[in-house]
Protein backbone atom coordinates (compact mmCIF):
# COMPACT_ATOMS: atom_id res chain seq x y z
CA UNK A 1 0.00 0.00 0.00
CA UNK A 2 2.90 2.40 0.86
CA UNK A 3 4.23 2.21 -2.75
CA UNK A 4 1.05 2.63 -4.40
CA UNK A 5 0.70 5.82 -2.35
CA UNK A 6 4.12 6.45 -3.33
CA UNK A 7 3.60 6.47 -6.65
CA UNK A 8 0.71 8.02 -6.77
CA UNK A 9 2.92 10.97 -5.03
CA UNK A 10 5.08 11.13 -7.62
CA UNK A 11 3.06 11.21 -10.46
CA UNK A 12 0.90 13.83 -9.20
CA UNK A 13 4.09 15.94 -8.52
CA UNK A 14 5.72 14.93 -11.94
CA UNK A 15 2.39 15.85 -13.89
CA UNK A 16 2.32 19.69 -12.01
CA UNK A 17 5.77 20.35 -12.86
CA UNK A 18 5.58 19.66 -16.60
CA UNK A 19 1.89 19.41 -17.47
CA UNK A 20 3.02 17.40 -20.71
CA UNK A 21 4.00 14.64 -18.72
CA UNK A 22 0.98 12.06 -18.53
CA UNK A 23 2.15 9.19 -16.54
CA UNK A 24 -0.16 6.05 -16.34
CA UNK A 25 -0.12 3.10 -13.53
CA UNK A 26 -1.91 -0.16 -14.01
CA UNK A 27 -3.64 -0.51 -10.75
CA UNK A 28 -1.54 -3.39 -10.04
CA UNK A 29 1.44 -4.97 -11.52
CA UNK A 30 0.41 -6.98 -14.99
CA UNK A 31 3.91 -7.17 -16.33
CA UNK A 32 7.03 -5.72 -17.61
CA UNK A 33 5.41 -6.12 -20.90
CA UNK A 34 2.18 -4.43 -20.08
CA UNK A 35 3.35 -1.78 -18.84
CA UNK A 36 5.19 -1.06 -22.01
CA UNK A 37 2.29 -2.16 -24.36
CA UNK A 38 -0.02 0.78 -21.90
CA UNK A 39 3.00 3.21 -22.66
CA UNK A 40 3.00 2.61 -26.47
CA UNK A 41 -0.91 2.91 -26.76
CA UNK A 42 -0.78 5.89 -25.11
CA UNK A 43 2.25 7.46 -26.94
CA UNK A 44 0.59 10.31 -29.71
CA UNK A 45 3.82 10.96 -31.28
CA UNK A 46 5.26 9.95 -34.79
CA UNK A 47 8.06 7.90 -32.39
CA UNK A 48 8.21 6.74 -29.26
CA UNK A 49 11.51 6.87 -27.34
CA UNK A 50 11.31 3.59 -24.80
CA UNK A 51 13.63 3.36 -21.93
CA UNK A 52 13.65 1.53 -18.73
CA UNK A 53 13.67 3.92 -15.50
CA UNK A 54 16.32 1.81 -13.24
CA UNK A 55 19.24 4.31 -14.59
CA UNK A 56 20.77 1.81 -16.32
CA UNK A 57 20.69 3.72 -19.80
CA UNK A 58 21.37 7.43 -20.40
CA UNK A 59 18.84 9.30 -22.14
CA UNK A 60 20.66 11.13 -23.63
CA UNK A 61 21.59 8.22 -25.98
CA UNK A 62 18.37 8.90 -28.08
CA UNK A 63 20.12 11.61 -30.06
CA UNK A 64 22.75 8.28 -31.06
CA UNK A 65 19.35 7.03 -31.91
CA UNK A 66 17.55 10.21 -33.74
CA UNK A 67 20.36 9.70 -36.31
CA UNK A 68 18.78 6.53 -37.93
CA UNK A 69 15.18 7.66 -37.83
CA UNK A 70 15.83 8.92 -41.85
CA UNK A 71 16.46 5.02 -42.75
CA UNK A 72 14.23 2.95 -39.68
CA UNK A 73 11.49 2.31 -38.45
CA UNK A 74 12.88 0.65 -35.31
CA UNK A 75 16.04 1.26 -33.71
CA UNK A 76 17.03 -1.25 -31.04
CA UNK A 77 20.52 -0.68 -28.53
CA UNK A 78 22.73 -3.16 -27.80
CA UNK A 79 25.32 -2.89 -24.70
CA UNK A 80 28.80 -2.15 -25.58
CA UNK A 81 30.20 -3.75 -22.26
CA UNK A 82 27.56 -5.86 -20.11
CA UNK A 83 28.54 -4.26 -16.62
CA UNK A 84 26.47 -7.42 -14.80
CA UNK A 85 27.21 -10.49 -12.79
CA UNK A 86 28.35 -13.75 -14.36
CA UNK A 87 25.34 -14.91 -14.21
CA UNK A 88 23.26 -12.16 -15.62
CA UNK A 89 25.91 -12.17 -18.44
CA UNK A 90 25.53 -16.11 -18.59
CA UNK A 91 21.43 -15.41 -19.36
CA UNK A 92 21.81 -13.15 -21.56
CA UNK A 93 24.26 -14.60 -24.38
CA UNK A 94 22.12 -18.16 -23.94
CA UNK A 95 18.91 -15.95 -24.06
CA UNK A 96 19.98 -13.76 -27.54
CA UNK A 97 22.12 -17.39 -28.96
CA UNK A 98 18.87 -19.38 -28.55
CA UNK A 99 16.34 -16.70 -30.03
CA UNK A 100 18.93 -16.13 -32.96
CA UNK A 101 18.71 -19.69 -33.42
CA UNK A 102 15.20 -20.23 -33.40
CA UNK A 103 13.81 -17.33 -35.09
CA UNK A 104 16.91 -16.70 -37.82
CA UNK A 105 17.76 -13.44 -36.52
CA UNK A 106 20.96 -11.38 -36.14
CA UNK A 107 20.02 -9.03 -33.37
CA UNK A 108 23.67 -8.17 -30.71
CA UNK A 109 21.48 -8.28 -27.78
CA UNK A 110 17.74 -8.51 -28.50
CA UNK A 111 16.38 -7.19 -25.28
CA UNK A 112 18.04 -4.47 -24.32
CA UNK A 113 16.11 -1.84 -22.50
CA UNK A 114 16.14 1.62 -24.37
CA UNK A 115 14.56 1.70 -28.02
CA UNK A 116 13.22 4.32 -30.45
CA UNK A 117 10.20 2.81 -32.38
CA UNK A 118 8.60 4.53 -35.08
CA UNK A 119 4.45 4.81 -33.58
CA UNK A 120 2.88 3.22 -37.19
CA UNK A 121 4.54 0.17 -36.27
CA UNK A 122 2.27 -0.83 -34.26
CA UNK A 123 -0.29 -0.55 -37.08
CA UNK A 124 1.22 -3.80 -38.46
CA UNK A 125 2.73 -5.27 -35.09
CA UNK A 126 0.20 -6.68 -32.13
CA UNK A 127 2.27 -7.27 -29.44
CA UNK A 128 1.03 -10.26 -27.40
CA UNK A 129 3.70 -10.89 -24.57
CA UNK A 130 3.31 -8.97 -21.03
CA UNK A 131 6.80 -10.52 -19.78
CA UNK A 132 10.17 -9.02 -20.52
CA UNK A 133 10.27 -10.72 -23.87
CA UNK A 134 8.35 -7.70 -25.24
CA UNK A 135 11.66 -6.01 -26.69
CA UNK A 136 12.27 -9.61 -28.46
CA UNK A 137 8.88 -9.85 -29.69
CA UNK A 138 8.91 -6.01 -31.03
CA UNK A 139 12.40 -6.68 -32.84
CA UNK A 140 11.75 -9.86 -34.20
CA UNK A 141 7.76 -9.26 -35.33
CA UNK A 142 9.00 -6.17 -37.00
CA UNK A 143 11.94 -7.85 -38.97
CA UNK A 144 9.47 -10.72 -40.15
CA UNK A 145 6.96 -7.79 -41.23
CA UNK A 146 9.25 -6.00 -43.44
CA UNK A 147 10.17 -2.83 -40.84
CA UNK A 148 13.64 -1.25 -41.28
CA UNK A 149 15.15 -2.21 -37.72
CA UNK A 150 18.98 -0.48 -37.02
CA UNK A 151 21.32 -1.51 -33.98
CA UNK A 152 22.83 0.80 -32.12
CA UNK A 153 25.45 0.45 -29.56
CA UNK A 154 25.40 2.06 -26.10
CA UNK A 155 27.12 2.27 -22.54
CA UNK A 156 24.96 0.77 -19.74
CA UNK A 157 25.30 1.90 -15.93
CA UNK A 158 25.35 -0.10 -12.73
CA UNK A 159 22.14 -0.38 -10.84
CA UNK A 160 22.05 2.24 -8.09
CA UNK A 161 18.89 1.14 -6.18
CA UNK A 162 16.97 -1.99 -6.78
CA UNK A 163 17.70 -4.88 -7.95
CA UNK A 164 16.22 -6.03 -11.84
CA UNK A 165 13.24 -8.28 -11.80
CA UNK A 166 13.59 -9.60 -16.03
CA UNK A 167 16.06 -12.14 -14.61
CA UNK A 168 14.23 -13.65 -11.82
CA UNK A 169 13.09 -17.32 -11.48
CA UNK A 170 9.14 -15.90 -12.59
CA UNK A 171 10.16 -13.78 -15.24
CA UNK A 172 12.62 -16.52 -17.23
CA UNK A 173 9.82 -18.54 -16.96
CA UNK A 174 7.14 -16.51 -18.57
CA UNK A 175 9.41 -15.24 -21.03
CA UNK A 176 10.31 -19.00 -21.97
CA UNK A 177 6.40 -19.30 -21.77
CA UNK A 178 6.03 -15.92 -24.38
CA UNK A 179 8.90 -17.10 -26.83
CA UNK A 180 7.76 -20.94 -27.07
CA UNK A 181 4.30 -19.38 -28.42
CA UNK A 182 5.42 -17.28 -30.48
CA UNK A 183 8.00 -19.90 -32.51
CA UNK A 184 4.48 -22.54 -32.15
CA UNK A 185 2.73 -19.09 -33.39
CA UNK A 186 5.47 -18.98 -36.46
CA UNK A 187 5.89 -22.16 -36.77
CA UNK A 188 2.66 -23.14 -37.61
CA UNK A 189 1.56 -20.03 -39.43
Amino acid sequence: MAARKNRVYWQKNLQKKNKKIKVIFHKKNLGYGSALKTGFKNCKKKWIFQTDGDAEYDVNDLKKLTKFTDVSDLIITYRLKKKYNTNRIIISWIYNFILRSIFFTKFKDISTGSRLIKKNLFKKINLSSNSPFVGAELAIKSKYNGFRINEVGIHTYPRTFGSGSSVSLKNILLTIIDMIKMFLKFKYK
